[in-house]
């Protein structure tokens, strides 16, 4: 071992692995909390076919998002309000704060955004017992090998849930807080 790979573990800029590479093999590594991530997730390309996310609380602003390859096509659906539910999954006619953004040209690049946030990594709930009121939130994903993922919470976050949240502002939606 050289000197200066000895440098780079000592400073956790590096993780060491094994020699077998398989498919799902994480290709990140957090010296925080010591859990691996990231890799190939599927044996084949995959697309998004369906995706709803919701954040929101008693006060304040809720957000939705939503995007339905076969019902929408390629677009994001976002909606707010601080008032009432939004049936953002329905043609939702006469919706006031509904934004439509059409993402065709950018539809590889949104997938590979997607992925790159780690949600498949993610724990199912992250719920924080300690707060009664405040902030839930939920994310839906299937995709078009009709995988499903589900993941929601209450007060608490997973990891890269900042990452998640600024890769829809670069796709034209407000940055949700």
């Amino acid at each position: 071992m050289t000197p200066e790979l000895l440098d780079k573990l000592d400073k956790k800029e590096i993780v060491f692995g094994g020699c077998f590479f398989a498919v799902s093999s994480p290709s990140h590594h957090c010296h925080a909390c010591r859990q691996d991530f990231g890799g190939s997730y599927f044996a084949e390309p995959t697309f998004i076919k369906e995706l709803y996310f919701y954040v929101g609380g008693y006060f304040g602003t809720s957000h939705w998002v939503y995007l339905n390859t076969e019902k929408f096509g390629k677009t994001l659906r976002y909606a707010f309000s601080e008032e009432h539910a939004i049936d953002i999954r329905s043609e939702c006619v006469g919706c006031n704060n509904m934004v439509i953004i059409p993402i065709d040209e950018r539809w590889f690049e949104f997938n590979k955004d997607l992925l790159r946030c780690y949600f498949l990594d993610w724990e199912s709930h992250y719920i924080n017992t300690d707060i009664m009121d405040g902030t839930q939130w939920v994310l839906n994903v299937t995709f078009d090998n009709v995988t499903k993922i589900e993941r929601h919470g209450s007060n608490a976050y997973p990891p890269h849930w900042k990452k998640f949240v600024l890769m829809l502002h670069k796709y034209g939606l407000p940055i949700i807080e």
